[in-house]
């Protein structure tokens, strides 16, 4: 009698301390962007760097050069994938692309100036948030956080954006390489300069 109720009262205690699932976040697991407060990242900067741009039976590799001032950037391209020299400089509502022929064309979004012009397709509006570390305000998503807090992944409207590589400018944690991607598309940055200010 007295085992069947130590075996009772054993059997209570373990239910007791019954195992719970790790907690998604805890575990570096992915969470809700609405759900994170992103790092501050600078809003007047310039990037620096290559890009290793594949689509659908075709690649190639182009210099970046990327200069933001607020809603009002210019993006200068020079490489292959049919770009050749192109110059995308836009503000909200309005794109102009320059190709190096002296070509120039004007629409009310830069991804669709690029697909028309080159073929291939850049989420230009949302890399200008990726590029920095952030999520596209007012659009749904999820993140995974590295040991530091810092994005590791981000994922938006289907693409999924991936960090490998941060560098600390001014006070700032920004990438150092990122790679964006969605369904055949595939893009990976490598930043060889951040400047900060206008």
């Amino acid at each position: 009698m007295r085992r069947a109720a130590l075996l009772v009262l054993l059997l209570v205690a373990l239910t007791g301390c019954g195992i719970n699932p790790p907690d998604p976040d805890a575990a570096g697991g992915p969470r809700a962007i609405a759900d994170w407060q992103p790092p501050e990242a600078p809003e007047d900067w310039r990037l620096r760097g290559r890009a290793a741009i594949r689509v659908p039976e075709e690649s190639g590799t182009v210099s970046v050069d990327w200069r933001q001032s607020g809603e009002r950037y210019r993006l200068d391209m020079r490489g292959t994938l049919g770009a050749g020299a192109l110059r995308l400089e836009g503000r909200p509502g309005r794109v102009v692309l320059r190709r190096g022929n002296g070509d120039r064309l004007t629409a009310d979004s830069a991804r669709r100036l690029l697909r028309q012009t080159t073929g291939f397709d850049l989420p230009v509006e949302r890399l200008v948030w990726w590029l920095r570390g952030q999520p596209v305000p007012d659009l749904e998503g999820t993140v995974t956080l590295d040991d530091q807090d810092r994005p590791a992944s981000i994922e938006q409207a289907g693409w999924q954006v991936t960090y490998d590589r941060w560098l600390e400018v001014e006070g700032y944690q920004l990438p150092g390489r990122l790679s964006v991607k969605r369904d055949a598309v595939r893009v990976r940055i490598a930043v060889s300069q951040w400047d900060i200010g206008p």
